[in-house]
């Protein structure tokens, strides 16, 4: 996460594995479905915007975001996409500029 620059990035799309439920009980059967989850910065600080929970969920600074996804990409079967916009994508400004970290 060291090579993101933050101050680029719009927002995160992370993809994780979820269960399948019937009538509220999770089947433990492997359906390979997944969940999507956003995260975005409103402000100084990061939420959760995952559509399962009530309310959005506070992540905290930058340094708490990044500390969430990293766990969450140490699970198995996790994707992270980064949202930018079409300029930063085309001159990958969404990097930082240290060549070493990346």
């Amino acid at each position: 996460m060291g090579e993101l620059n933050f101050e680029n990035i719009e927002g995160f799309i992370l993809n994780i594995p979820s269960d399948y439920k019937l009538a509220g009980f999770s089947i433990p059967f492997n359906f390979n479905r997944k969940h999507w989850i956003a995260i975005r910065k409103v402000g100084e600080e990061y939420y959760n915007l995952d559509s399962k929970l009530k309310c959005p969920e506070l992540l905290g600074k930058e340094s708490d975001a990044v500390r969430y996804l990293q766990d969450q990409l140490h699970e198995k079967e996790r994707e992270l996409l980064l949202i930018v916009t079409t300029e930063v994508a085309k001159n990958t400004s969404w990097r930082t500029e240290d060549e070493d970290q990346i």
